[in-house]
């Protein structure tokens, strides 16, 4: 069942890319990410800057800021962790830059507006949170493309990493107090609300009256909560799908331990369907 399992190696990666989606938080979060590596690797210099800041961490070893990519989902793993990783020194490399006055004026005000984003507490929250997702994710993609994995361990990875999603809806403290010790800061940024991105498909939120919840609260129920909902509601339906299935071709997988009756009986299933 190889096929089966690259298509569920597919399907995991289509789960994430909903979720990214999933709201305006989560949207600006990897855009964010892009305008970041972007703008470091746009120049030399500017990435030099980085290299040296990064080169400094008394571990001595670092992670360089990664492309977000939409066919290899998963190489996000790699993007957060460079981030959450790195985060002291970015910052550090970003500061350097907006307040050297032999920059243009515009690379100095690129340089700003991404320090702001990259300092605000809802920045770093995100950043830990997605960070713990994907490499989860990522173990999971991994072991998906093992050619030795048969469909009946793929659903039961999928089960748990379904289980650690949902495990994460009870972390929001966790986050946020691993958020403020990073960012400084303990305030969440006030903001208008916007009109909903059409290309965005979030579940249905926003249409509870919020006006009157914290800040905390607020940022909780529109965008780390939706988060984990389309997580969980995608890993749903994939896993539905894979038990469908199973049903008709898990018996492939013991063929050679069946009787012939138990095998005719499952091939007249198959040929049914």
């Amino acid at each position: 069942c190889w096929v089966c399992l690259v298509w569920c190696g597919h399907s995991l990666n289509l789960v994430g890319k909903a979720a990214a989606n999933s709201c305006p938080s989560a949207v600006k979060f990897f855009d964010f990410m892009q305008d970041l590596y972007k703008f470091f690797t746009a120049s030399t210099e500017r990435y030099q800057i980085l290299i040296e800041k990064l080169s400094k961490k008394k571990s001595g070893q670092f992670y360089v800021l990664k492309k977000l990519s939409d066919t290899r989902w998963f190489c996000r793993a790699e993007a957060t962790k460079a981030i959450v990783e790195g985060y002291s020194e970015i910052e550090e490399a970003l500061t350097s830059i907006s307040s050297d006055k032999e920059q243009k004026d515009i690379v100095r005000i690129e340089a700003t507006h991404l320090l702001q984003k990259m300092s605000s507490l809802e920045t770093t929250l995100f950043v830990t949170f997605w960070n713990d997702i994907l490499e989860r994710f990522n173990a999971t993609n991994k072991m998906l493309q093992n050619p030795k994995m048969i469909l009946e361990s793929a659903m039961r990875a999928l089960e748990s990493l379904k289980l650690f999603v949902e495990s994460k809806r009870n972390d929001f403290d966790k986050y946020e107090e691993a958020a403020k010790k990073i960012s400084h800061t303990d305030q969440y940024v006030q903001s208008r609300t916007r009109a909903r991105n059409v290309r965005l498909n979030p579940l249905d939120y926003g249409k509870a009256q919020d006006a009157n919840l914290l800040p905390k609260e607020k940022y909780k129920v529109s965008a780390f909560i939706p988060v984990i909902d389309q997580l969980c509601v995608s890993l749903t339906e994939r896993l539905y799908a894979y038990e469908a299935v199973r049903s008709r071709f898990g018996f492939l997988n013991r063929i050679e331990k069946m009787d012939v009756e138990n095998l005719h009986a499952a091939a007249e299933a198959l040929v049914k369907v």
